[in-house]
């Protein structure tokens, strides 16, 4: 919902103030590899807990903010204060914008589970690594992969 909720907030007005139509947002369709990683992401945190919803989102969380960074360092001058809202709204509502925090978060949830569970959340951590991986790459090919 939150999600939701800021693309509705953030990105939509940006697009629209690209020039980018009513009917073109409409007759968008996601590319296959972004609703992949989605259905997964959303199946894992619904299957599992808390602590597996947090791990799911770690990776796209810490990928943003490494954007958002590099964004700022290579190019200050591209950086307007209207790009600059929407670098924010990459990030997830409701997961703490400090990366440290959603890491700590995860740490103290993770302190009372066994091998088996850790194993399993490492195997969640790295398949969300390798579908951002893919989505960043979509991205870069601008859907041609």
């Amino acid at each position: 919902a939150n999600t939701i909720d800021e693309t509705f907030r953030t990105h939509l007005p940006y697009m629209k103030r690209l020039g980018v139509t009513e009917k073109e947002i409409a007759d968008a369709r996601p590319h296959i590899d972004n609703s992949a990683y989605s259905h997964y992401m959303l199946c894992e945190a619904q299957a599992g807990d808390v602590l597996t919803g947090l791990v799911t989102l770690l990776n796209c969380s810490w990928s943003y903010a490494y954007i958002a960074e590099q964004m700022v360092e290579r190019c200050p001058s591209a950086c307007t204060m209207e790009l600059r809202r929407v670098v924010r709204g990459l990030r997830f509502r409701g997961v703490p914008a400090d990366e440290s925090a959603l890491i700590d978060r995860i740490d103290a949830l993770a302190e009372v589970i066994d091998e088996k569970k850790a194993q399993r959340l490492c195997e969640i951590f790295e398949n969300c690594c390798l579908f951002d991986l893919r989505f960043w790459d979509m991205v870069y090919t601008m859907g041609e992969n």
